[in-house]
Protein backbone atom coordinates (compact mmCIF):
# COMPACT_ATOMS: atom_id res chain seq x y z
CA UNK A 1 0.00 0.00 0.00
CA UNK A 2 1.18 3.36 -0.44
CA UNK A 3 0.00 7.15 -0.15
CA UNK A 4 0.78 10.36 -1.57
CA UNK A 5 2.57 12.80 0.81
CA UNK A 6 2.02 16.72 1.12
CA UNK A 7 4.62 17.19 -1.66
CA UNK A 8 2.12 14.55 -3.53
CA UNK A 9 5.11 11.68 -3.70
CA UNK A 10 4.13 8.15 -3.16
CA UNK A 11 5.18 6.48 0.06
CA UNK A 12 5.27 3.07 1.12
CA UNK A 13 2.64 2.52 4.17
CA UNK A 14 4.94 0.84 6.93
CA UNK A 15 5.34 -0.52 10.24
CA UNK A 16 8.85 -0.93 11.87
CA UNK A 17 8.87 -3.95 14.22
CA UNK A 18 11.27 -5.82 16.56
CA UNK A 19 11.46 -9.52 16.74
CA UNK A 20 10.89 -12.23 18.80
CA UNK A 21 14.38 -12.57 19.86
CA UNK A 22 14.47 -9.12 21.04
CA UNK A 23 14.44 -7.86 24.54
CA UNK A 24 11.24 -6.06 24.28
CA UNK A 25 9.24 -9.32 22.70
CA UNK A 26 10.77 -11.09 25.63
CA UNK A 27 9.67 -8.96 28.31
CA UNK A 28 6.26 -8.66 27.33
CA UNK A 29 6.15 -12.63 27.11
CA UNK A 30 7.73 -13.22 30.57
CA UNK A 31 4.86 -11.14 31.60
CA UNK A 32 2.39 -12.90 30.17
CA UNK A 33 4.01 -16.36 31.17
CA UNK A 34 3.87 -15.02 35.23
CA UNK A 35 0.29 -13.84 34.69
CA UNK A 36 -0.46 -17.10 33.09
CA UNK A 37 1.08 -19.51 35.78
CA UNK A 38 -1.06 -16.79 38.32
CA UNK A 39 -4.31 -17.33 36.55
CA UNK A 40 -6.28 -20.70 36.79
CA UNK A 41 -8.56 -20.01 33.88
CA UNK A 42 -7.25 -18.95 30.53
CA UNK A 43 -9.65 -18.87 27.31
CA UNK A 44 -9.21 -18.71 23.65
CA UNK A 45 -9.68 -14.89 24.01
CA UNK A 46 -6.95 -14.43 26.52
CA UNK A 47 -4.26 -16.36 24.30
CA UNK A 48 -4.95 -14.34 21.13
CA UNK A 49 -5.07 -11.38 23.32
CA UNK A 50 -1.75 -11.84 24.54
CA UNK A 51 -0.30 -12.73 21.01
CA UNK A 52 -1.87 -9.74 19.94
CA UNK A 53 -0.10 -7.50 22.76
CA UNK A 54 3.21 -8.96 21.89
CA UNK A 55 2.48 -7.80 18.23
CA UNK A 56 1.87 -4.28 19.71
CA UNK A 57 4.78 -4.15 21.98
CA UNK A 58 7.08 -5.05 18.77
CA UNK A 59 5.97 -2.06 16.76
CA UNK A 60 8.31 1.11 17.38
CA UNK A 61 7.26 2.76 14.21
CA UNK A 62 4.55 3.30 11.73
CA UNK A 63 4.31 5.96 8.70
CA UNK A 64 1.28 6.34 6.24
CA UNK A 65 -2.32 5.39 8.63
CA UNK A 66 -4.94 7.78 7.84
CA UNK A 67 -8.33 8.30 9.70
CA UNK A 68 -10.37 10.70 7.99
CA UNK A 69 -8.14 12.09 5.82
CA UNK A 70 -5.96 12.67 9.18
CA UNK A 71 -1.81 11.66 9.66
CA UNK A 72 -2.32 8.54 12.58
CA UNK A 73 0.54 9.63 14.63
CA UNK A 74 2.46 6.77 16.08
CA UNK A 75 1.53 5.67 20.02
CA UNK A 76 1.23 1.61 21.48
CA UNK A 77 -2.63 2.83 21.32
CA UNK A 78 -3.04 3.96 17.78
CA UNK A 79 -0.94 0.70 17.31
CA UNK A 80 -4.12 -1.09 19.02
CA UNK A 81 -6.55 0.85 16.57
CA UNK A 82 -4.62 -0.44 13.53
CA UNK A 83 -4.83 -3.77 14.60
CA UNK A 84 -8.43 -3.95 16.03
CA UNK A 85 -9.50 -2.16 12.07
CA UNK A 86 -6.98 -4.42 10.45
CA UNK A 87 -7.01 -7.13 12.17
CA UNK A 88 -4.84 -8.97 8.68
CA UNK A 89 -2.14 -7.12 9.63
CA UNK A 90 -1.78 -8.71 12.61
CA UNK A 91 -0.17 -12.10 10.42
CA UNK A 92 2.28 -9.99 8.32
CA UNK A 93 3.91 -8.18 11.45
CA UNK A 94 4.14 -11.60 13.06
CA UNK A 95 5.58 -13.03 9.60
CA UNK A 96 8.34 -10.07 10.00
CA UNK A 97 8.95 -10.76 13.12
CA UNK A 98 9.58 -14.12 13.09
CA UNK A 99 11.81 -13.73 9.93
CA UNK A 100 14.95 -13.55 11.85
CA UNK A 101 17.10 -12.81 8.68
CA UNK A 102 15.10 -9.64 7.86
CA UNK A 103 17.02 -8.44 10.86
CA UNK A 104 20.56 -8.32 9.74
CA UNK A 105 21.83 -6.59 6.79
CA UNK A 106 22.95 -8.92 3.30
CA UNK A 107 26.85 -8.68 2.81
Amino acid sequence: MFYKDKDGELRPVTMTVVGTKSARFRRVEDQQRKRKIRSAKLTVKDLHNDQREKIIACVIDFDGFFVKNQKVPFSTGNVRMILERCPWIEEQLLEAMNDHERFFSKA
